[in-house]
């Protein structure tokens, strides 16, 4: 009998986006998030320590970015887009 993986990070939330100074990120609490530019260079990181946790992004200049939510026991990621206004 086989087991499926199932990443609990599958209903997380980022909002509003796009965004200006802060996100928020909901259903992510125990990950690891990293924000990273779209050549891959690493920005911001973090664990999440809250079910709904505000992320500041004010020192980000305009663009797209990429949010990763890193499940730290399997290292499992899910990707998401975030503007940045």
């Amino acid at each position: 009998m086989g087991s499926a993986l199932v990443n609990k990070y599958t209903n997380v939330q980022i909002y509003p986006n796009p965004a200006t100074d802060y996100y928020s990120i909901q259903n992510a609490k125990g990950a690891l998030l990293e924000i990273n530019n779209f050549v891959g260079r690493e920005l911001y990181h973090k664990i999440v320590l809250s079910d709904n946790e505000p992320i500041p992004i004010n020192n980000l200049s305009s663009g797209i970015y990429m949010v990763n939510i890193i499940d730290p026991e399997t290292g499992e990621k899910i990707s998401k887009k975030l503007a940045k206004e």
